[in-house]
């Protein structure tokens, strides 16, 4: 059941990366893209009883949170780019660790007591996606001007 998942993210990473080398002044806006169908997919999922709805909404879910992160870290590279490199490294580091955090939180986010809508779990992923598409779509936005 997880291939599925994966070989989606796989090949939207991929796509995502190989454009993205090509137009990296839209960064920005393909983060908020991806995170939008995260979002999307997340808050259609509280609403779908269907198992089979559900996983494809999942794989779909997978696939815009993978690539986004993937592409996160390309962005917060380009963007610190005039940084000294010690800066640049900590911010890195700082996105890299803040990225990884879910390994942490998200275990607890889904207890068994829950099953089997786990509102809470995709509730909060629903509240972040929301957020990065917020940051990301305001961070394209006030990159582009300052940079006139």
């Amino acid at each position: 059941m997880t291939v599925p998942i994966y070989m989606a993210a796989f090949v939207c990473t991929a796509i995502t990366g190989y454009f993205m080398d090509r137009f990296s002044h839209k960064r920005g806006l393909v983060l908020a893209c991806w995170m939008g169908v995260a979002l999307i997919c997340s808050a259609a999922i509280l609403g779908v009883y269907s198992f089979k709805a559900r996983y494809v909404l999942l794989v779909l879910m997978a696939a815009g949170l993978w690539s986004s992160n993937a592409l996160a870290l390309s962005y917060a590279s380009s963007t610190f780019g005039a940084f000294p490199n010690e800066t640049r490294a900590i911010c890195l580091a700082f996105v890299n660790a803040m990225g990884n955090l879910a390994s942490i939180y998200g275990a607890y986010l889904f207890p068994s007591t829950d099953a089997p809508k786990y509102m809470m779990g995709f509730g909060v992923i629903t509240g972040k996606c929301a957020l990065g598409v917020v940051t990301y779509g305001s961070l394209q936005f006030l990159l582009k001007r300052n940079s006139r």
